[in-house]
């Protein structure tokens, strides 16, 4: 499955329950997810697996990582990465789900990020 526009993206997290905020380079939604320093959307959200879902995101490749420990491997299978793939208008975004205590910032923090997000609207999408 995909979705025809990024304001179909956050409309399908807020539908489906998913508690989230755009953690950085927003400021080209809704014309593009992704900024040119900057080549994948960063969110932090409640619940990896239940974005995942809403999501339809698959983890993406990473074939370049070496690593006996397995974090480069996907959270699904027993590593630390978070990198996935959306559908967006037939073009492959790449989406970073960041989670509350996956280490990646406090987890008091991260509750209290989500807590008191604000919604934005930019040429009527509206996110967090």
């Amino acid at each position: 499955r995909g979705f025809d526009s990024a304001q179909a993206v956050f409309e399908e997290m807020r539908l489906s329950g998913v508690v989230y905020v755009v953690m950085r380079n927003f400021e080209g939604i809704p014309g593009s997810l992704t900024s040119s320093a900057h080549a994948d959307l960063d969110l932090l959200v409640d619940d990896y697996f239940h974005a995942k879902r809403a999501l339809d995101a698959r983890s993406a490749a990473q074939p370049w990582i070496e690593d006996v420990h397995r974090t480069g491997e996907s959270l699904e299978r027993g590593g630390c990465r978070i990198l996935n793939t959306i559908l967006v208008a037939g073009a492959e975004v790449k989406v970073d789900l960041r989670s509350v205590g996956d280490g990646y910032i406090n987890a008091e923090w991260a509750r209290a990020i989500l807590a008191g997000r604000r919604e934005r609207v930019s040429d009527g999408c509206r996110f967090f």
